[in-house]
């Protein structure tokens, strides 16, 4: 659709309502949609809300018509302004995340992202705002890191040395007690390769355990040579295990 010819066309406000938002973002939609009107300063005049907004924010039909400052409190609609004039002045859609309170009291993070719509001039009459609740991604999110540094602590913190591989053997990461067991700093083993700590005798066995873990099967070699920095060979069992 050419944003341009709804623009130029008389009538404008109701033109963009009942093209743009009746016939392409219907009031049933689940992210909330907001349009706001560009006027001098500038200021942003509230022109349309969908059901969503109307259900999930404390904006209302009743407030159609007036201003940003107006509708909301001074400290969201001081930060709005701010994202709306940057879009303004750059006439490119703007990003933005930020947190709210839900009319249920429940702490919400929404992502936004904010469309211009402009003139045959290029300047930018209309802001088109779309917005979505990310509170459960960005609390999954939270949940993996969580999940990631207290694997990194039970490795770091386990009596047996460890070694994580990528698919060619290359060690891509070790624990104090691989460093202990080995002689090797962390920052010497990393991108070396596994072969190179053992004994070449045991070069089969490690190719045949890496190619069985790699397809998903865990692995053990009760004897393996172990050969430290020094030289010195130490007998280990070896386990590997697939990760993803």
């Amino acid at each position: 659709m050419n944003w341009t010819t709804i623009i130029d066309t008389n009538d404008q406000d109701q033109q963009v309502l009942d093209t743009v938002l009746k016939e392409l973002i219907l009031d049933y939609i689940h992210d909330m949609i907001f349009i706001m009107k560009v006027e001098e300063g500038p200021s942003f005049r509230y022109l349309y809300i969908n059901e969503s907004a109307k259900r999930y924010t404390s904006i209302q039909n009743r407030d159609m018509g007036r201003l940003l400052e107006e509708v909301i409190s001074f400290e969201m609609a001081t930060d709005l302004q701010e994202k709306y004039t940057q879009l303004v002045q750059k006439g490119e859609s703007v990003t933005f995340q930020d947190t709210f309170f839900h009319t249920n009291g429940s702490q919400v993070v929404n992502e936004s992202i904010l469309t211009p719509i402009k003139d045959g001039y290029g300047k930018v009459e209309y802001v088109v705002s779309i917005t979505r609740d990310i509170t459960s991604s960005i609390l999954e999110k939270k949940k993996l890191v969580k999940a990631k540094e207290r694997y990194k602590s039970i490795i770091e913190h386990n009596l047996d040395a460890i070694f994580i591989l990528d698919g060619e053997g290359v060690i891509k990461e070790s624990n104090g007690a691989g460093c202990s067991l080995s002689g090797y700093s962390k920052e010497n083993l990393v991108n070396m390769k596994l072969y190179d700590l053992f004994h070449s005798q045991n070069e089969k066995l490690l190719t045949e355990s890496l190619i069985h873990t790699l397809l998903g099967t865990p692995t053990t070699i009760d004897y393996s040579l172990l050969l430290n920095e020094a030289g010195e060979e130490k007998i280990t069992q070896l386990k590997m295990v697939p990760s993803s």
